[in-house]
């Protein structure tokens, strides 16, 4: 039997500003027009040092987040006969809610009455900021191997386990970004009075609690406040469960054949969204944001664990080894994996960011933009059969070895949405209405024309779209790559040699096209203009000494 623990101290120490730390300056002909409007110059008021504005957000002095992990764990092997073993654990995992060195964390109070910042908006708070803890982190392990046959001819395996991630950084950082600790400075004199002179730079920011929702308001309608950052205070980090069954069975000598299952289950993936989107509506925007007590914010980015996650995948293998040292292998993926994560941490970077609509999350869940739903990969290596004469030609011409490597695979998936939106919610994108597949033929793509672009057009004006995420697929991936070597002995020292290499990647020079433009309304809707970058053929040589 085994067991451990183990405890972690995270250190994060950074200094951080969203803008240049001198801030941003705009000059325009305000301050030396004729003062009826007329002439003036913007190059005229930067030599006089007369900004028109000035802004700059900044992190209150150097930033520290801090950390406890701990983790147990029991384990042991059961032989329970000579053709079944057993493998159990179990493992529990506390990772502590971030803190910062100073105490400088704020979230944001969700209670519709006064929704603003709280629990450390002062110095000396909550040291969590209203995160709890979450101690329910107990992970099973389960794992067995049998033979099927008495000379192991044929093994079945299986295996379920849960495990637990450390969500730390993806997203509780974010709470020393928010006011008052990331204030936004602004002066702007107007067009009368000057202001700060270019020679007088910025002051340092002073530290100013917004205790409510008024000031909050009154902070942001002053320029003052970017973007509130949410985390969920209901921490719930997350867990992967995952399963498996495996099936190899050895066919004569030297010839194994591989099938198995594996699948699994995220929760509580992290993902975000805009708690104060405003609903699709004609007229002012901040009138329809659902958070009106601090409604000139439009940005509330809310960082939670809601997500979820599912892989289904089938794995076939089979490799032969022959007795003159080649070795042939063949390797064939069927998967799916399907969630609703939209943070970019997550993967997903072929579909819009967030969701088109807050109130619908779940209409987010659809095939992953990293799934590869068919990848089959060839290889082998082969020892070139001349040079067996001995002797110098020998030493020249034989031990050379021919390795090569062919893949291929399906295309990602991607997702057509509205070049411009008439949501009229201040940033949000649209997916349009689907009024056919749009999915082409093999025969019918080509690089000018990837998908129906027609069978995708605009919503009525303030509704969302119909049409589904990733549900067109791009081009697929094809590449050969060779290798040729030889190990040459030294006769200084024992064991030393000499390793000369030649490799060409992609040896084909195959172009392996991106993802087409997937934006509705536009010209190029539907064309494909870029390959995969580092995909052209590449040829290189290379000596190695190895002692």
């Amino acid at each position: 039997m085994k067991t451990g623990w183990q405890t972690v101290r995270r250190h994060l120490n950074f200094f951080e500003s969203q803008d240049p730390a001198r801030g941003f300056w705009n000059f325009n002909g305000e301050f030396t027009n004729n003062t009826r409007g007329a002439g003036g110059n913007a190059i005229a008021s930067l030599l006089l040092g007369y900004p028109t504005q000035i802004s700059r957000a900044t992190l209150f002095g150097s930033f520290g987040l801090r950390g406890w992990e701990h983790a147990w764990y029991v384990q042991d092997d059961f032989k329970v006969s000579r053709r079944l073993t057993l493998n159990l654990g179990l493992r529990h995992e506390l990772f502590l809610p971030l803190t910062e060195a100073a105490g400088r964390l704020a979230n944001f109070n969700f209670d519709p009455a006064n929704p603003a910042p709280n629990l450390i908006p002062a110095l000396g708070g909550p040291k969590y900021a209203g995160r709890k803890k979450d101690n329910n982190n107990l992970a099973p392990r389960v794992g067995f191997a049998y033979s099927l046959t008495e000379k192991g001819k044929t093994v079945v395996r299986g295996s379920f386990g849960m495990h637990y991630v450390s969500v730390h950084y993806a997203g509780q950082g974010a709470l020393g970004r928010n006011v008052p600790f990331m204030p936004i400075q602004v002066f702007a004199p107007g067009s009368l009075n000057v202001g700060r002179n270019l020679s007088q730079g910025i002051p340092v920011p002073r530290f100013q609690p917004l205790n409510s929702a008024a000031e909050v308001q009154a902070a942001a309608a002053a320029g003052q406040v970017g973007q509130i950052q949410a985390v969920d205070r209901d921490t719930k980090f997350s867990r992967s469960q995952q399963w498996g069954l495996d099936v190899q069975h050895e066919i004569g000598e030297g010839l194994l054949v591989d099938a198995g299952y594996v699948g699994s289950r995220g929760l509580n993936l992290f993902s975000s969204y805009n708690l104060n989107q405003a609903q699709p509506g004609p007229g002012a925007v901040a009138a329809r944001r659902p958070w009106q007590p601090i409604s000139n914010i439009a940005n509330l980015n809310f960082l939670g664990y809601f997500a979820a996650s599912s892989y289904h995948g089938l794995l076939t293998k089979v490799q032969k080894t022959f007795k003159n040292g080649t070795t042939v292998m063949a390797v064939y993926t069927w998967g799916k994996s399907i969630d609703d994560s939209i943070s970019g941490s997550s993967g997903q970077t072929n579909r819009p960011g967030g969701y088109q609509n807050i109130n619908d999350r779940r209409s987010a869940r659809a095939e992953s933009t990293f799934n590869v739903p068919h990848r089959f990969v060839l290889s082998g290596v082969y020892e070139l059969p001349v040079g067996k004469s001995g002797g110098v030609a020998g030493a020249v011409l034989g031990g050379w070895q021919l390795n090569s490597i062919a893949t291929f695979q399906s295309g990602f998936a991607f997702t057509p949405s509205m070049a411009a939106s008439n949501l009229n919610n201040a940033g949000a994108y649209q997916l349009p209405n689907r009024v056919c597949n749009g999915a082409l033929p093999d025969s019918g793509r080509s690089i000018s024309r990837w998908f129906d672009t027609s069978c995708f057009v605009a919503p009525p004006a303030f509704t969302y779209g119909n049409s589904g995420l990733n549900i067109l697929r791009g081009p697929g991936l094809s590449q050969v790559d060779l290798a040729v070597l030889k190990n040459f002995a030294l006769g200084f020292k024992e064991g030393a040699e000499l390793q000369f290499r030649a490799e060409a990647f992609n040896i084909a020079n195959r172009a392996n096209f991106r993802l087409p433009n997937f934006n509705i309304g536009v010209a190029a809707g539907g064309t494909i203009t870029n390959t995969l970058t580092g995909f052209g053929r590449q040829v290189q040589m290379v000596l190695k000494l190895e002692f």
